[in-house]
């Protein structure tokens, strides 16, 4: 148990550090379950030619508001470059 004491001694002086590295493993971590997660519905955004047109939501009062308004966004941004910007 001396030996953790003195380990925890040395590292003292990088507490911030630490602290630091993992705000930042966790931020990482979070941003890539979001990344993840995202993917089903920009790959069925962009594959999906049969979709009907999507109505541009009046009020975003849940999260499928906000999908609907982003995939209403990026399906005109597709109409008016085309689909082949993606493979630019």
């Amino acid at each position: 148990m001396k030996k953790y004491a003195r380990l925890f001694r040395y590292l003292a002086a990088y507490k911030t550090n630490i602290a630091l590295y993992f705000l930042f493993i966790i931020l990482a971590i979070v941003f890539s379950v979001a990344s993840l997660v995202s993917l089903p519905f920009f790959l069925d955004l962009i594959f999906n030619k049969g979709k009907a047109d999507l109505v541009k939501p009046e009020v975003i009062s849940s999260s499928q508001d906000i999908i609907n308004f982003i995939s209403y966004h990026l399906q005109e941004l597709m109409k008016e470059k085309g689909r082949s910007m993606y493979w630019h």
